[in-house]
């Protein structure tokens, strides 16, 4: 929210969004080629749900251009924006190959496959939120790349502090399948 109202503020539209990611822990490790799979087919799902909120809000930004401005239409068309704006950041940023990142799962089980999801995903993000010409798409053609680095680089400041302080009160994380430690008062 904070990093939203930083982006209306500096005029960069659409907005930055900055957010915490969820996970779950199984019973039993999958293998490779399942969490692979199951990964991939998830960040396809993302995509295809974004891509279905971009096409819906085409007619509704149109009916809202055209003057109906009706409150539960100007909440449909945010959300909607969102939705798209949302997932194509989190397809982008999740799928680079790195430590504890979902691209590192896929790309561990299949090179070809991240390649495509990551080729596709990485051109949409630029032409529809970087490219200068975004505005055609929601975006604003008037923001200089000052705003979006600003913007960039206290959202990474504040993830590294959150980790800092997480890492300094709770020490190294047990990994998946590993039982914490307990001490024993004997």
């Amino acid at each position: 929210l904070i990093f939203d109202v930083f982006s209306r503020i500096s005029h960069f539209e659409p907005g930055y969004v900055f957010g915490i990611m969820a996970a779950m822990m199984f019973r039993t490790k999958p293998t490779g080629e399942e969490d692979g799979r199951s990964t991939s087919l998830a960040y396809v799902w993302l995509f295809l749900v974004g891509v279905v909120a971009w096409i819906a809000y085409g007619s509704v930004n149109s009916r809202v251009i055209a003057g109906n401005h009706g409150f539960w239409l100007l909440v449909a068309e945010s959300l909607l924006s969102y939705l798209w704006i949302c997932g194509l950041q989190a397809l982008f940023f999740s799928l680079i190959p790195a430590r504890y990142m979902d691209g590192e799962i896929i790309f561990r089980w299949s090179k070809t496959v991240w390649a495509i999801m990551y080729v596709v995903v990485t051109f949409i993000f630029v032409q529809f939120i970087l490219h200068p010409t975004a505005a055609g798409y929601g975006g604003n053609s008037n923001t200089s790349i000052i705003p979006m680095l600003a913007i960039f680089i206290a959202s990474s400041i504040a993830a590294a502090v959150f980790w800092l302080y997480a890492h300094m009160k709770y020490g190294r994380m047990a990994t998946i399948g590993e039982a914490p430690v307990e001490e024993c008062a004997n």
